[in-house]
């Protein structure tokens, strides 16, 4: 949507459209995605998919009780990370 607002015309509507074109794709999939999972529930193969969500569920859960080591590494990453940058 940023490139709407360009001073050249071609960048403009190409702007304008992937604009539109994003957020139909967004209302779609938003509007029409529960309907159709109930239509046409999990089942074999797919349902052991499903499964590995219950690993990404069990690491979310290990973050939401360890937010303060999960923090505490963002940070001494970051850190570390600028006094690379700034060594270059």
């Amino acid at each position: 949507m940023s490139l709407y607002f360009t001073s050249i015309p071609a960048l403009k509507g190409f702007g304008l459209w992937t604009g539109i074109g994003i957020l139909l794709n967004f209302l779609v999939i938003l509007l029409l995605t529960p309907g159709l999972l109930y239509l046409f529930p999990l089942s074999g193969k797919q349902a052991t998919q499903a499964k590995s969500f219950s690993t990404l569920n069990g690491l979310f859960l290990w973050i939401l009780k360890h937010r303060r080591l999960v923090l505490s590494a963002f940070f001494w990453c970051d850190s570390i990370s600028r006094d690379i940058r700034w060594a270059a």
